[in-house]
């Protein structure tokens, strides 16, 4: 199929509609699985767009490694506190509970990965906050030899400075080191797991959209539509395109 028309299933009903059919704890449930599944989506795409590749000048580089990062970090924040809401749902009554124990028991070697500590890591001591005494610790973990780059633009938005990273991603992947992980395999894990979490997150709400919404309302409307996309709304990472990283005309 052509970028100008690309097939998506579109399901509609209203607001009055889940009232009716669903209870207060389960609209609220299915209210932030659509928020956390909205919100990982997108950042996966942008994560994906941003990956990183060593083969390109070293500028290029710097920016784009700052942008992946900007990306992963809040991804990992999201995918977190998706987790979190999931096992706090298997304390719910009727479906809800059900789905999310059902889910729990399936993926629940996810505690247990290497990327899990990682990213509980990273939201503590990079994400969430950041702290003059874990800067100050984490700085004690980059060799004194560690390059560190200003990239200036003449548009602050183009601009990005490696000190930051340095600490509070590779310091505190330094400091996860052990005798079986390299920060270079702490990296990857990291990111391995953010592919995990985040299609956990989909079967999630996939399930429960389909229990609580399609499943039990008779009227709700599911129909294959195509969208016609400009062409540049559409990315196709198969052809060597990547997310830019010099945006001009951005607002100063």
């Amino acid at each position: 199929m052509s970028p100008a028309g690309i097939e998506y299933i579109a399901c509609t009903t209203t607001v009055g509609d889940l009232r009716k059919y669903l209870s207060d704890n389960e609209v609220a449930a299915v209210t932030i699985s659509s928020y956390c599944a909205t919100d990982i989506n997108s950042l996966c795409k942008l994560a994906w767009m941003s990956n990183f590749r060593p083969d390109l000048p070293l500028a290029i580089r710097l920016l784009k490694y700052g942008q992946e990062a900007g990306i992963i970090k809040p991804l990992t924040l999201r995918l977190l506190e998706f987790w979190k809401f999931l096992k706090s749902c298997e304390k719910q009554q009727g479906d809800v509970g059900e789905i999310a124990s059902n889910i729990v028991s399936e993926f629940d070697h996810v505690e247990s990965l290497i990327g899990h500590e990682v990213a509980i890591s990273i939201r503590d001591k990079a994400a969430a906050h950041n702290t003059i005494k874990d800067a100050k610790r984490l700085c004690r973990e980059i060799e004194d030899e560690t390059p560190v780059f200003s990239l200036y633009s003449a548009n602050r938005y183009n601009s990005t400075y490696t000190l930051g990273d340095e600490a509070f991603i590779t310091g505190v992947l330094r400091s996860l080191e052990d005798e079986l992980h390299t920060q270079s395999d702490l990296r990857d894990c990291w990111y391995e797991w953010t592919r995990h979490m985040s299609d956990i997150a989909t079967v999630f709400h996939s399930r429960l959209y389909r229990r609580l919404v399609t499943d039990r309302m008779p009227d709700i409307q599911c129909a294959k539509t195509e969208v016609d996309f400009p062409d540049h709304f559409v990315f196709e990472t198969s052809a060597g395109n990547c997310l830019p990283v010099h945006v001009s005309g951005m607002r100063r």
